[in-house]
């Protein structure tokens, strides 16, 4: 009965430190995320500034190129903004300050039963924190994500586009 009542004991602080190291996982895989989505836009973009005069004598091939290129500029570049912010939400916080609990535990006894309480529950308000702080740049890097789509989506439409009315690019200068 006695190890039940430990166990018990010992289960809630387990899972609010689990739920931490789960959310400091979570923000390892979003700057992951993060790097990878910023890759991949700046060879879109690169790709489609890479010779740009060339690139607007295509889009001159008709209307649907020409909205598509600017529909796929224009999606790359609400990606790069929505990378560039998730990457600068980066305010996490640790599960308490030691020298304000050195500070705060004074000269005098510390009972062991209000210490072990205090850091539970600093560890489940920086839980809770760091989770927000998470769901904040996941929802950027959904964003980005989602106009990285459509921004592939335009550009593929603007080569097929092209491609249906050619343009001599020899011919204007």
């Amino acid at each position: 009965m006695f190890a039940r009542d430990l166990t018990n004991d010992f289960e809630r602080p387990i899972r609010r430190l689990q739920g931490s190291l789960q959310e400091e996982s979570r923000r390892e895989e979003l700057a992951t995320r993060a790097n990878v989505f910023l890759s991949v836009v700046t060879l879109f973009l690169g790709s489609l500034f890479f010779n740009l005069k060339a690139v607007l004598l295509l889009a001159q091939s008709g209307r649907i190129a020409r909205y598509a290129l600017f529909g796929a500029w224009g999606s790359f570049f609400v990606a790069l903004a929505s990378i560039v912010i998730s990457l600068f939400v980066r305010k996490f916080e640790a599960p308490f300050d030691p020298v304000n609990v050195i500070e705060g535990m004074g000269d005098g006894d510390v009972d062991d039963g209000a210490f072990f309480e205090a850091r539970m529950l600093d560890m489940a308000v920086t839980t809770n924190t760091n989770m927000s702080i998470n769901d904040r740049i996941a929802s950027w890097l959904q964003l980005a994500g989602a106009t990285i789509l459509m921004g592939f989506s335009c550009a593929v439409l603007f080569l097929i586009a092209a491609a249906l009315n050619p343009v001599d690019l020899g011919t204007q200068e």
